[in-house]
């Protein structure tokens, strides 16, 4: 499996993740007929939420150590197993960073 850094088109993809995770969000809330009133505020705090732990921003732990997950995409996949390309950003993503201003232009 190839490793490829390019911080460009990683915070493009992560940006897509976090749109998909805002309207999977969105779809669920609504379905449980969440009031349009508190809809937004409430999927704006649920995905902000997930984003912090996708990006190693909340503290989480396992068996008595700190864990931070590294996001990687996989752009390229092969037919065999383990191959492929994977791109990352050269450290934790920042999907946190992207919530609010994603909102506000919604």
């Amino acid at each position: 499996m190839k490793l490829i850094l390019d911080e460009n088109r990683f915070d493009d993809l992560q940006i897509e993740l976090l749109d998909e995770l805002a309207n999977a969000v969105k779809d669920h809330l609504q379905e449980a007929k969440v009031p349009d009133d508190i809809l937004n505020e409430t999927m704006v705090d649920i995905v902000f939420s997930i984003a912090t732990i996708i990006d190693g921003s909340r503290a989480t732990s396992f068996e008595g150590h700190e864990i931070i997950p590294v996001l990687t995409f996989l752009i390229d996949e092969d037919d065999a197993p383990n191959s492929g390309t994977l791109l990352h950003c050269g450290g934790p993503s920042s999907l946190h960073d992207h919530v609010m201003s994603m909102f506000d232009e919604s």
